[in-house]
């Protein structure tokens, strides 16, 4: 019995080499979140996927499940092109990071049309290069965060919920990454266990967080924000998700990660 075949949009999260010619390659769909699938022959130079499956581009695939987790690929074709992206390190670096959350995000065969378009949206940004590849980046995590139902608190107590933290005239704030976000000075005091961090940050941190968190990707290019509280939320937000993730993404490891380029200072623990 033949199998009928799917086509769908696709981002390729990642990919590797299978014997000889093949490539097997993790790609994000919107109808079918997160699949894997054999690209037969494709580094053969007539074939018909031959620099076509690449990174941060958009895709058309059609491909046949099998019995396995494992699909056959069996046709592809470019929807969106950004060459941008590869030919400029900073920007290739937080594509990378994106495709790699994504990847940790998406379900299996389960629709992704949120992520889907959160991801394609950001990688549109980076080709554009209207905004800041580390301020793109962050405000990627945090729309990531907010998609997976972990979104830091950063105007309400996450506690408690007391509202309008920062008219309270404290000279600064109190974050919790196992928490959730801002705490008030009573919840504070109140989470002082141990293995339960909490860093003191500056007003002016959690209102340029506040911003990237609630803007739309399309408005970024028209914030003017200051330059070392866009690199201070860089360091929080990572932190936040290697709390949540309980892991460090592979993208960001090393001196060189996005969050950590441009970085003297440090979070002070309180």
């Amino acid at each position: 019995m033949r199998v009928a075949s799917k086509t769908d949009r696709a981002l390729i999260l990642r990919r590797f080499r299978y014997g000889e010619s093949s490539l097997v390659v993790h790609a994000l769909t919107p109808r079918f979140g997160r699949i894997a699938l054999l690209a037969k022959g494709a580094y053969r130079l007539r074939s018909g996927y031959f620099g076509v499956l690449d990174l941060f581009d958009t895709l058309e695939l059609t491909w046949r499940d099998s019995r396995t987790d494992l699909g056959t690929l069996a046709a592809a074709r470019i929807l969106c092109r950004r060459r941008g992206l590869s030919g400029d390190l900073d920007r290739y670096r937080a594509g990378i990071s994106m495709l790699e959350l994504a990847r940790l995000g998406a379900r299996e065969k389960c629709e992704e049309a949120r992520l889907f378009a959160h991801t394609e949206g950001a990688l549109e940004g980076l080709q554009e290069a209207a905004v800041d590849p580390g301020m793109a980046l962050i405000a990627f995590d945090l729309g990531w965060l907010a998609l997976s139902g972990l979104a830091p608190a950063f105007e309400n107590c996450a506690a408690c919920g007391r509202s309008s933290l920062s008219s309270l005239r404290s000279p600064e704030a109190f974050f919790s990454h196992g928490g959730g976000g801002l705490l008030c000075s009573t919840c504070r005091t109140a989470s002082r266990s141990p293995g339960e961090q909490v860093v003191a940050l500056p007003w002016k941190v959690v209102q340029t967080a506040h911003t990237l968190a609630t803007t739309p990707p399309e408005h970024l290019p028209r914030l003017r924000l200051c330059p070392q509280p866009v690199v201070e939320v860089g360091q929080l937000v990572a932190r936040f998700l290697e709390y949540h993730l309980e892991r460090r993404l592979r993208s960001r490891k090393g001196p060189d990660a996005p969050e950590r380029r441009g970085s003297r200072g440090k979070l002070r623990l309180r």
